[in-house]
């Protein structure tokens, strides 16, 4: 598929994937391209391409369960399938049933190996396109992953938790998020809902996904990318950015480090105490001249305070020229960067 090794392979001149491309074939491309790419263990990829084995989430398997099961390669519990990552099969894929709402009574095992969680109707599901609701009942975190993750038609709310409420991505080679949405996340340092650890993570890439009303007491008050994270490609696209809110700065994202594509998304009242209302960008004293690439194309910003957004120069790159002095820069970027 040219659209999964587009997405894999280019960050330059972005466009949307066609969107009558089954999802899973397209994250299953993706995954060879991801594996490929890092130089995986051969036997992740077989020679038909990507294979998944599937672990249901019902009355007999919890979501903890079946992510116990996904990351040990066998039965979580009696009434879960066995995780297999065996020879010919790239991943795991954990369904849940659409409409289903999960309400934790503690945080979700760490996810170690390769996994797509799924709602049973992705991608496009009769409920709504977020119709599994995964709540962390405003006391504990949601998600933590250290290797490969896919999340489609999810809901994630209410996490609470120090860095990234409802999902801390330690280490990955790849992470996509497609109809994704993220409410009530609250973080008391970075990442409301999502953090990026400053570790290698080769490709991240959220699509179609929505944050409302996530907290962040210090950077971005959606997502964080921390100062060290070696993102080779990183993209966000389509989404939508609503009352999220930073104690310091970037309101809705905080980026410090790696390469990052945003566009064709909305950011709306977004707010920091500090700079950056809807996105700040800062850099670190050990970035080397040229790391950083940015790509801003066709966002939409409106009522985000102090400003939409801070260190970047001239803001919010649309196609068409700004108008009302709605954009206003705090800072210009280094020349070097």
């Amino acid at each position: 598929s040219f659209a999964a090794i587009y997405i894999a392979t280019n960050m330059s001149a972005p466009q949307p994937p066609p969107r009558k491309l089954t999802y899973r074939l397209f994250f299953s491309l993706l995954l060879v391209c991801s594996f490929i790419a890092v130089s995986l263990p051969s036997e992740k990829v077989s020679a038909q391409g990507a294979q998944q084995n599937t672990i249901n989430v019902d009355a007999t398997c919890s979501l903890a369960e079946a992510i116990a099961s996904a990351n040990n390669d066998n039965a979580g519990a009696s009434g879960c399938e066995a995780g297999n990552t065996s020879l010919g099969v790239s991943y795991d894929v954990i369904v849940i049933q659409s409409g289903t709402i999960i309400t934790l009574s503690a945080s979700l095992p760490a996810i170690t190996d390769t996994l797509y969680i799924e709602s049973s109707a992705s991608p496009f599901p009769s409920h709504g396109p977020f119709d599994v609701i995964i709540d962390g009942g405003a006391q504990h975190s949601i998600f933590t992953t250290r290797s490969t993750l896919i999340l489609s038609g999810l809901h994630l709310r209410n996490g609470r938790g120090t860095n990234g409420a409802a999902l801390k991505v330690e280490t990955a080679d790849a992470l996509a998020f497609v109809y994704a949405r993220f409410t009530g996340n609250q973080a008391t340092q970075d990442g409301g809902a999502v953090y990026f650890d400053g570790s290698s993570i080769y490709s991240s890439w959220f699509q179609y996904s929505e944050f409302s009303d996530n907290r962040a007491g210090r950077n971005g008050g959606a997502i964080y990318y921390a100062d060290g994270v070696q993102t080779v490609k990183s993209r966000i696209a389509l989404g939508k950015f609503t009352n999220n809110r930073a104690g310091l700065d970037g309101g809705a994202i905080y980026h410090a480090e790696g390469q990052i594509q945003i566009y064709d998304n909305v950011f709306n009242t977004n707010s920091a105490t500090g700079n950056g209302g809807a996105i700040a960008k800062t850099f670190s004293e050990s970035v080397v001249a040229g790391s950083i690439v940015i790509g801003w194309i066709r966002n939409s910003f409106s009522g985000n305070t102090p400003e939409d957004c801070w260190n970047f120069g001239p803001c919010p790159w649309t196609d068409e020229p700004l108008t009302g002095g709605a954009a206003q820069a705090q800072a210009q970027a280094p020349e070097n960067a």
